[in-house]
């Protein structure tokens, strides 16, 4: 949804951050979209202070939403640690975000969430592998669709070569 009036340019970034600290959420998820307007780096430090002060829910998934779409690699650091975050949400959101940077880290960081106790967050990373053309993770993927990551096989059929789908073709066998 886009703010009404004129765009917030980086000319406007540190006043909208002001409103970070705001004790009124509605101004704080207001900053939030307005800082996602501002195609920047410089917004990613106020996001990842705002996300590591420890906010409501609803003011970190909106955080995370933000960083993805700002699709920054200086995010990653923030975007990793909430990887680990106690709620399976904010860890999928942060894989979905990461998903949506281009750097060589982002595979490794995605394979790491196959392993996570959620059964959503592993099928997000199983299938963000898949899109961002992961080829190197398609092993880690086969170990996935053995644990029961079923969205695994997307990814495989996206990534693999011959010899993948050879080898897939052997699992259907074996797997519901």
């Amino acid at each position: 949804e886009e703010p009404a009036g004129p765009q917030p340019t980086v000319r406007d970034l540190e006043p909208i951050a002001e409103r970070l600290d705001s004790p009124d959420g509605a101004q704080v998820r207001e900053a939030i979209d307005l800082l996602s307007v501002i195609d920047d780096a410089r917004v990613i430090p106020h996001l990842a202070r705002l996300l590591r002060g420890g906010r409501s829910d609803e003011v970190t998934d909106r955080a995370l939403q933000a960083l993805r779409g700002l699709a920054h690699p200086s995010g990653i650091e923030v975007l990793t640690e909430f990887t680990h975050h106690r709620r399976a949400r904010a860890r999928r959101l942060a894989f979905e975000a990461l998903s949506s940077v281009a750097d060589r880290r982002v595979p490794a960081l995605l394979a790491q969430g196959l392993r996570d106790s959620d059964r959503n967050v592993r099928a997000t990373c199983a299938r963000q592998l898949g899109e961002i053309g992961a080829t190197g993770s398609v092993d880690t993927l086969f170990l996935a669709f053995d644990r029961g990551v079923v969205e695994a096989a997307i990814s495989i059929g996206k990534l693999g070569n011959r010899q993948a789908v050879q080898r897939f073709d052997a699992h259907l066998g074996t797997v519901p």
